[in-house]
C-alpha cells in the first residue's frame, strides 16, 4: 500500500494561492470568537477554489476553544469549525490543547464531546495534547474514540489506523531536515494510507522536496528514537482580499 502525503508548514503566511504551489495543505486557524472576526462561508468557499482539487486543509481549533472551557463561546468555537470545515471540505479538524488541559475527568469527557461533534466521514479529528498528557493515555483515548493523536514519528508511537497527522522539527543547530530523519520518519509511517506532514523547519520548501524524493525512491531506515526540543499556517480574511 502507497503511503500518500500531504506535506505543509506553520512557517509561510500570505496569499493562499501562492502558498499552495509549494505545498499539499494548510492549517487554518479558527477562532469563532465574534471579536476575531472568523472568515465567512463564503470567503471560505472562495479559499477552496482557490487551489487545486488536490490541495487539502487542517482547519485549527484556537486558543479559545482549545482550552476547553464550557459554556456559549465553546459552543460558537464548535459551531465556526463545522462551517470552515464544511466550507473549505477539510480533511482535517486539529484541537492543539495546551499545558492548561490536564488529564482529569472532565477534561476528558470535554475531549470525547469535541471528539464527537465532528462527522467522521472524510474528515480526521486530530489532537495534539501538550503538558502532563502521556503519549500512551493519549493514543489510548484516540483510539476508543477514533481521533488521531498529532505525533513526532521520531519519538512518539502512532496511533491505530489508516490516517496520521505529524509534526516533523528541525534539532539543535541543524536548520533542515536530514535523509536520515526524513528516511526514518517515512519507515515510521510506511503503513499508513494518508499522511498529513508539518513541516516546523526553517527551510520548508527544502524539505518538502527532500521528503517528496525519498518517499519516490522507497529507501527508508529502521525507526528510532530521537529526542524532541517540544503552531499553523493562520490566514486571515484580510489577506485573501
Amino acid at each position: 500500500m502507497a503511503t500518500r502525503y500531504y506535506v505543509g508548514t506553520s512557517h509561510v503566511r500570505g496569499r493562499l494561492e501562492n502558498y499552495a504551489e509549494r505545498f499539499d495543505f494548510a492549517e487554518l486557524v479558527v477562532s469563532g470568537q465574534a471579536a476575531d472576526k472568523p472568515a465567512s462561508e463564503r470567503t471560505y468557499k472562495r479559499w477552496r477554489k482557490s487551489v487545486p482539487a488536490s490541495f487539502q486543509f487542517a482547519v485549527v481549533a484556537g486558543p479559545a476553544l482549545a482550552s476547553l472551557e464550557p459554556g456559549g463561546g465553546y459552543t460558537r468555537g464548535v459551531a465556526a469549525l463545522q462551517l470552515a470545515v464544511d466550507a473549505l471540505e477539510a480533511r482535517c479538524v486539529v484541537l492543539r490543547t495546551p499545558p492548561s488541559v490536564r488529564p482529569t475527568g472532565p477534561v476528558r469527557k470535554a475531549l470525547v464531546e469535541f471528539f464527537e461533534a465532528f462527522p467522521r466521514d472524510v474528515t480526521h479529528v486530530v489532537w495534539e495534547p501538550s503538558g502532563l498528557w502521556e503519549i500512551d493515555e493519549a493514543l489510548a483515548l484516540g483510539r476508543t474514540h477514533r481521533a488521531v493523536i498529532a505525533v513526532d514519528p521520531l519519538r512518539d508511537r502512532l496511533g491505530a489506523g489508516q490516517g496520521a497527522y505529524v509534526h516533523l522539527r528541525s534539532l539543535g543547530e541543524q536548520r533542515t531536515l536530514t535523509d536520515t530523519m526524513v528516511r526514518r520518519a517515512q519507515s515510521a509511517l510506511s503503513q499508513k494510507r494518508e499522511v498529513f506532514v508539518m513541516l516546523d523547519t526553517t527551510k520548508p520548501v527544502t524539505d518538502r522536496k527532500r521528503w517528496l524524493q525519498t518517499a519516490k525512491s522507497g529507501e527508508t531506515l529502521d525507526v528510532g528514537r530521537l529526542v524532541r526540543p517540544r503552531g499553523g499556517l493562520l490566514v486571515t480574511d484580510d489577506e485573501q482580499e
